[in-house]
């Protein structure tokens, strides 16, 4: 199965409201994200729900670790970083 941009943000959406139910009575002291939009999405009900901003970390990228498809990258990850 390919995952293509579309796929993800309806996964966002579907994910959204349940965050947002789950996150009510629990306090929050400050939201943080990624600058990724699928992630500011994910958690916007949440900081609104809150009157709340969110705070955008480049840091909380995802890494780059080729510029190839990697077949097996549950091997990669569990590797140690040198």
């Amino acid at each position: 199965m390919m995952i293509t941009q579309d796929s993800s943000l309806k996964k966002v959406k579907r994910v959204y409201p349940e965050l947002t139910k789950a996150f009510k009575d629990i306090q929050i002291d400050q939201i943080v994200s990624s600058p990724y939009i699928r992630a500011v999405d994910t958690i916007k009900g949440i900081a609104e729900t809150k009157s709340m901003n969110i705070r955008t970390y480049d840091d909380l990228r995802e890494r780059k670790v080729s510029n190839v498809f990697i077949d097996d990258f549950q091997n990669l990850y569990e590797k140690p970083m040198a």
